[in-house]
């Protein structure tokens, strides 16, 4: 498992701000985020349009959003899924809300490691004050 191959096919597939938050025994989890371009903003938009009056709550945080982390989740998912099947490791990740102030970005911690490890994403995450 190459830290730098990794991270590298995470710049190449469009995450940015890639922080490594633990590197040890074959255990790699890093801070990334997904930034939306702008045909990605706009399907959010028009769909929430459909959905709820513009610039309301209901907008923002019933469609908009939901809709946004829907489209990163699945996404990330799909880079995850490359990097494990090119690396032949096994790989996690979670999404955190997206932040109201800035909803072009949303912020991703993702975990790699070795096949033959049996390391629980949760307890890391705790253990990292994550």
């Amino acid at each position: 498992m190459e830290k730098k191959d990794i991270i590298s096919m995470m710049e190449d597939k469009g995450l940015s701000d890639i922080e490594t938050l633990k590197d040890e025994e074959g255990v790699l989890v890093v801070r990334a985020f997904y930034d939306f371009d702008d045909e990605e903003l706009a399907s959010a938009a028009s769909f929430a349009k459909e959905e709820a009056e513009e610039e309301s709550d209901e907008y923002y945080f019933d469609h908009m959003f939901p809709f946004l982390t829907d489209l990163a989740v699945d996404n990330i998912g799909d880079i995850v899924e490359e990097i494990i099947e090119d690396e032949n490791i096994d790989g996690q990740f979670i999404t955190y809300d997206i932040d109201p102030e800035d909803y072009g970005t949303i912020e991703v911690i993702l975990m790699f490691l070795k096949d033959d490890l049996d390391v629980d994403f949760e307890t890391v995450l705790e253990e990292l004050s994550l």
